[in-house]
């Protein structure tokens, strides 16, 4: 759950990780210094051992059933966030991404692959550990593949030959999603990253539930 140290100004929230331990990620609301959005972001990186610049959000899911439900934290004031937040234990919930960012000047000219990271605080009373739900699914976000996505996102030789493999289709300009998930399947990354994707959360986003073969 989120609590007061003692009325003072730090606020912390516990949060667990599946197969691992219950961490504390603590919010100083007097740091001018530091946004407490980048306070929760620099602790989750040290954490999980994943590289902060990879972050892009933290979400949180509190007691709504739908994935499309989740909330982003007003960090603006102390109160907002403990009436909004407190009471709760969170689970961690993790999404791994490698694609190119089109949108940024510095990914068109360096032919950087962009990667990144959002993290979901789950309450969690929402977590069932032996069964995979729409919320969470405890086989896919626990420790063992939290690790292979900081494997991942740490490996700095994969990526200079993603830039390297990636220059040579755009000056051919051959380049497109065919031959990012190419890519991808020769480093043996994309079997990694199908892993650690929920078929059923898949379904309930694009289907709005489970798909079934009478649906058509």
């Amino acid at each position: 759950m989120a609590q007061n140290h003692d009325g003072s100004d730090k606020v912390t929230i516990k949060m667990k990780i599946l197969g691992d331990a219950t961490y504390d990620i603590v919010i100083d609301w007097l740091d001018d210094d530091c946004h407490p959005d980048v306070q929760v972001k620099r602790q989750l990186a040290s954490i999980t051992q994943t590289p902060f610049v990879y972050i892009r959000s933290v979400l949180f899911f509190l007691d709504e059933l739908d994935l499309r439900a989740s909330t982003r934290p007003d960090w603006t004031r102390k109160s907002s966030f403990m009436n909004r937040f407190i009471g709760q234990q969170y689970v961690l919930k993790f999404r791994f991404h490698i694609g190119t960012n089109n949108d940024s000047l510095y990914g068109r000219l360096l032919y950087q692959p962009d990667y990144f990271i959002r993290y979901e605080l789950v309450a969690e009373h929402l977590v069932d550990e032996n069964e995979c739900t729409i919320n969470f699914c405890p086989f896919i976000y626990n420790i063992s593949n939290l690790k292979q996505s900081a494997k991942l996102a740490n490996n700095n030789e994969l990526k200079a030959k993603l830039v390297q493999e990636w220059i040579g289709f755009r000056i051919n300009q051959n380049f497109g999603r065919h031959i990012i998930l190419s890519t991808l399947r020769r480093h043996n990354v994309l079997n990694i990253l199908y892993k650690l994707t929920c078929k059923l959360e898949q379904d309930h986003l694009i289907h709005g539930g489970p798909y079934l073969r009478t649906n058509g």
